[in-house]
């Protein structure tokens, strides 16, 4: 039998080609925040901790949301107290940008899916052939690439449904966005 090897550890080379100094600096950056809310209620005087507190949102949502262990819960154990002293951490500002943030998340929002052109084309292309038969698009000879009978349902379906500027010829075909049938195939 063989003698066990050990672990030799590689010293690290020096890198020649990294600037430590921007590296560091850049680290230290504040990220860049892309919520206008936040944008708005953000001081650079104030830490990031300091800030969301502010804001009334929290820096560490396992700590805002503490969730019982097993154990503790077993054992019937009290940890109310220590759930409590954290809730009473956040303070709130003026006007609270949790408050207008849940607003925002609340309000619907316009979905941003559509097909490509020559999908939507070929959608068209298809429906105006063959209406809803399927099986007959999976044969036709515009299908390039060889799509299943499920796969061009799934894509007319999501046609229907954001069909963006092709609406009209949905109204002139007489279909509705939402008049997807199920069943066929």
């Amino acid at each position: 039998m063989g003698k066990a090897r050990s672990k030799v550890k590689r010293v690290k080379a020096y890198s020649y080609t990294t600037d430590r100094k921007k590296l560091w600096k850049k680290r230290k950056q504040v990220p860049h925040i892309k919520c206008t809310e936040i944008k708005e209620a953000w001081n650079a005087k104030k830490s990031i901790d300091q800030n969301l507190r502010h804001m009334g949102l929290a820096v560490d949502a396992n700590k805002t949301l503490q969730i019982e262990d097993t154990k503790v819960r077993l054992l019937g154990k009290n940890t109310k107290k220590k759930a409590e002293k954290v809730d009473g951490d956040v303070e709130m500002g003026e006007s609270s940008v949790a408050e207008i943030l849940q607003k925002s998340a609340a309000t619907p929002q316009e979905s941003g899916m559509k097909l490509s052109e020559p999908e939507a084309e070929f959608c068209m292309l298809m429906i105006e052939k063959y209406g809803q038969d399927y099986k007959a698009m999976a044969r036709d000879a515009d299908n390039y690439y060889q799509e299943t009978p499920k796969q061009i349902r799934r894509k007319i379906q999501t046609f229907r449904r954001f069909p963006g500027p092709h609406a009209n010829f949905l109204k002139r075909k007489g279909l509705s966005q939402m008049d997807v049938d199920e069943t066929e195939i």
